[in-house]
């Protein structure tokens, strides 16, 4: 339903999308089918968009697990010690550079269009951790308390200069 939703806003918003592209877990590709069938856009699947590792804390919702994983993030946030990680997780270093990567590949694989216009389906974690790092005009308190619910969505500029991503204009739309 909230997928159905999103789809009327980005039918009335978005007349000229180009491509999407997902993450390649099932509900960021079944989000993805479901804009392909109602945009008529085919989507593609891009690893590095998937959610962040929690390493050992994966699919662990307990209160001790929460405990750890709000440390991490008030590691990474409060203490600015970027490449913190829980074992077998991710450091929010890693997180960034692999969107920043990504971002960097889309912008030149498409070079030629200037006015491209992609979705791009991934997740909530992804994006509060590594677009604030990503933006140069985010305070720190937006970087700690930025939250984005499911469906909600944000239309970037990436504007760079030989080959770096200098900074992204982002507009979070509800």
């Amino acid at each position: 339903m909230q997928v159905k939703s999103l789809v009327k806003i980005l039918e009335l918003s978005y007349s000229n999308i180009d491509k999407i592209i997902c993450s390649p877990l099932k509900r960021a590709v079944d989000t993805a089918k479901i804009l392909e069938e109602k945009i008529g856009v085919k989507y593609e699947i891009d690893s590095r968009l998937i959610e962040f590792s929690v390493g050992d804390l994966e699919g662990k919702s307990d209160s001790k697990s929460w405990t750890k994983f709000m440390d991490l993030w008030n590691e990474w946030f409060e203490n600015g010690n970027l490449d913190a990680s829980l074992p077998g997780g991710e450091s929010l270093s890693q997180i960034s550079k692999r969107i920043k990567n990504f971002l960097i590949d889309v912008k030149q694989r498409y070079s030629d269009n200037p006015n491209v216009e992609i979705i791009v389906v991934c997740h909530g974690g992804v994006i509060m951790s590594s677009f604030p790092f990503l933006v140069s005009n985010l305070s720190q308190k937006f970087r700690k308390f930025f939250l984005i619910n499911t469906t909600d969505y944000i239309s970037i500029e990436i504007l760079e200069s030989e080959n770096i991503v200098n900074s992204i204009r982002c507009t979070l739309r509800k």
